[in-house]
């Protein structure tokens, strides 16, 4: 009986330690959270970081910006040389040895000489036109003549051009259309004769070009002075009424008889 005691008493003493030991392993007193104190270095302004982000974005567009404004400038100052050297040119200026063409990969020259062809085929045009005109105007109403020598006769110049005139006037007509057409022809034989060579180092041409304004100098000084004896090969665009007299006095006076006749005809 005394062992059966002892033995529910060691049990019970057991079941004791083995409840204290499991009551202290899963029950502990939590620590109390410690509050960390925010500082002046740690916190953070409201929405710096949207500001952070404007401002990038702001510096992509100014550095946008710059690029496009320097892309101008320097296109513009690009157009303006361009304009420069091809007034000069244009002008009869004299064309550079260093045209600009590797530069600005413009032909200026190229350029120059298209838009006279341009403008003179456009002068053609008008011309052709005019006189279309004029032709259908004589052709809408030609007067009865009333003897043989007031017929109206049809011909063609010496530059290609149809013509209608009395059938008494053709024969003078045909006379001094022979007569500007040499004179047309000694004109185109002297200018053939001032071109120079091509073939020719610049120093050559420089030398035969002083040498030839140097001549027209002394003759302008020893006659009369005229306009075409002054211009020394200056190339300069004129109206379409200009008429380029003859250098020399007596081929001047020549074609100024004429025209004061063709004046007087009109």
């Amino acid at each position: 009986m005394i062992i059966d005691l002892k033995a529910e008493l060691f049990r019970k003493q057991e079941e004791f330690k083995q409840q204290k030991l499991q009551s202290s392993s899963t029950s502990y007193v939590k620590s109390r959270p410690i509050e960390k104190k925010s500082t002046v270095w740690s916190k953070q302004n409201v929405g710096v970081l949207q500001r952070a982000q404007k401002d990038l974005e702001s510096k992509a567009e100014d550095e946008n910006e710059y690029e496009k404004s320097r892309f101008v400038y320097i296109s513009n100052e690009s157009f303006r040389e361009k304009s420069k050297l091809y007034e000069q040119i244009s002008k009869g200026g004299g064309i550079p040895e260093e045209d600009g063409s590797k530069v600005f990969l413009v032909d200026f020259q190229k350029k120059v000489i298209d838009n006279l062809l341009e403008e003179r085929n456009k002068q053609r045009e008008e011309e052709g036109h005019r006189l279309s005109k004029d032709e259908q105007i004589c052709d809408a109403y030609i007067p009865v003549a009333k003897d043989e020598g007031e017929e109206w006769m049809d011909y063609t110049d010496s530059l290609g051009r149809s013509r209608r005139c009395m059938k008494k006037d053709l024969s003078m007509l045909k006379e001094r259309d022979k007569d500007l057409q040499g004179k047309q022809d000694r004109i185109e034989d002297k200018e053939k004769d001032n071109v120079l060579p091509t073939l020719m180092s610049d120093d050559m041409r420089r030398e035969l070009l002083r040498q030839k304004w140097e001549k027209e100098e002394l003759e302008a000084m020893n006659g009369p002075i005229h306009y075409s004896n002054v211009r020394f090969d200056e190339k300069r665009s004129h109206g379409v009424g200009f008429f380029e007299f003859d250098r020399s006095e007596a081929g001047r006076q020549e074609q100024l008889d004429t025209l004061n006749q063709l004046r007087k005809q009109v």
